[in-house]
């Protein structure tokens, strides 16, 4: 099975743009405590894929 949305630099950048829209919104009721590694932008994109 293809990739339904492709994987050139354009979309990517799509993906990186959408996931730090909604990054405060997933991450608005997470405690980053001490010694918490927070998620970046390549993981926060996989959860929507």
């Amino acid at each position: 099975m293809e990739y339904l949305h492709g994987f050139d630099k354009k979309e990517q950048q799509r993906l990186i743009h959408q996931a730090q829209i909604l990054e405060p919104f997933v991450y608005a009721d997470v405690d980053f405590g001490k010694g918490v590694k927070r998620l970046g932008t390549a993981e926060l994109e996989c959860v929507f894929l």
